[in-house]
């Protein structure tokens, strides 16, 4: 931004709130300089807040600097048109947002405002400056806004809640929760906000695709939050969320702790382990979560609707040998039968995942484990509903017959 600026002398000004250098500033406005002059950075107020510049904002509001001047800020690919607060709140500057809330105070209501000056427009850039901090993941902000006013309307903190949620901003979630009253339906949505969101890249970007551990500690702590104020949450949904996903790993131990049964069904009656040994997200299985479920009693020979326990779906969705061995470890019945009387030496011979280029000699690694835990040649002819065995398969992919001595 410095760089565009030298550019035009014009914007002498906008140069030096950039730079800070409030001597020149103080020049410049005694020197007759317009104050809210316009380039393609808005006004020399909006620049103050984009280099975070707290001084010469003070000036430029002493110096009677418009305080709703708009400037397009380009908001995640959409233009979103701010004034100088509105700007504060996205971009996190919190000293700037007291300055200018305190401002905006001694002329009308800032939380009412809305871009145009109309309230009670809806769309895009019609969001509540609380539901943005929330949003942002700026907690202190977020609270700031609180103690500013009281007059929040309730859909302006459930809004902002259910972004906090999302984001797992736990500063922003306790806060919010602590305002007011919600409803069981609002706090469930919350819930499942929180269990299917994941933070942003940087504040107001896209959501990143890998969480950090931290990450999941402030996910696990915002679920503590809502729980705390509703008790009467679906705590088994919670935890097959968080058991599906490897970045919910503090929620999965969060909810255990809390008590909630390891071995609880869904709809279609799997248990948390059925689904944390499925590669999801980034093409990971949740090994650790399958181990602290395991760690905690969970049961690997519970079958689902189709009959199929967590070793079926391991070696069928998972491929993650540690998690098959672990499951073996723990009881699992190598030679389980499925509603269709697969085994899960059967599952993992037919199984599709193992078509990536390199994943065969995976693929024989677990089938040679499954077969020493089960009945050894009779694992390999058994045949299920469809006609289908591990002989078969072996015959038809052409592995040679020492495919068993192969190097485990």
């Amino acid at each position: 931004m410095e760089e565009d600026l030298k550019q035009e002398s014009s914007l002498a000004m906008h140069l030096a709130v950039c730079r800070g250098d409030t001597f020149s500033l103080q020049t410049l406005i005694e020197a007759g300089f317009d104050v809210n002059r316009d380039s393609e950075y808005g006004a020399p107020l909006h620049v103050a807040v984009m280099a975070e510049q707290t001084e010469a904002a003070q000036i430029l509001v002493g110096a009677g600097a418009d305080l709703e001047v708009l400037y397009n800020y380009d908001m995640e690919g959409q233009d979103e048109p701010c004034n100088p607060l509105r700007l504060a709140v996205h971009l996190g500057c919190r000293d700037i947002v007291q300055l200018l809330w305190k401002a905006l105070s001694a002329r009308r209501n800032p939380r009412t405002y809305r871009p145009g000056g109309q309230a009670d427009q809806g769309g895009w850039g019609q969001s509540s400056l609380l539901v943005i901090a929330a949003d942002d993941d700026y907690p202190e902000i977020t609270m700031d806004l609180l103690s500013f006013s009281d007059e929040w309307a309730p859909d302006e903190r459930a809004s902002a809640l259910n972004c906090a949620a999302r984001v797992w901003s736990a500063g922003s979630v306790r806060a919010l929760l602590q305002s007011a009253h919600f409803t069981d339906d609002e706090m469930s949505c919350f819930l499942k906000s929180c269990c299917s969101g994941r933070p942003k890249c940087f504040n107001h970007f896209p959501y990143r695709g890998i969480c950090t551990h931290e990450d999941s500690v402030r996910q696990a702590q915002c679920v503590e939050y809502l729980l705390d104020a509703y008790p009467g949450a679906d705590c088994i949904r919670i935890l097959h969320r968080a058991a599906q996903n490897a970045y919910c790993i503090e929620t999965l131990r969060f909810t255990l702790h809390r008590g909630v049964d390891p071995n609880s069904l869904d709809g279609e009656l799997k248990t948390p382990l059925h689904r944390a040994v499925i590669r999801r997200v980034m093409f990971r299985v949740n090994k650790d979560g399958a181990f602290l479920l395991l760690e905690n009693g969970a049961d690997p020979n519970i079958p689902d609707v189709d009959g199929m326990r967590a070793l079926h779906r391991a070696v069928e969705l998972g491929g993650d040998i540690e998690v098959v061995k672990r499951l073996l470890e723990a009881g699992a019945d190598a030679e389980a039968l499925d509603s269709e009387s697969a085994t899960p030496m059967i599952t993992a011979a037919y199984s599709r995942l193992y078509n990536i280029d390199g994943w065969r000699v995976l693929q024989i690694r677990i089938l040679k484990l499954l077969l020493r835990a089960g009945n050894g040649k009779a694992s390999i002819e058994w045949e299920d509903d469809r006609g289908r065995s591990v002989k078969k398969w072996a015959k038809e992919n052409k592995i040679p017959d020492q495919w068993l001595e192969l190097d485990e």
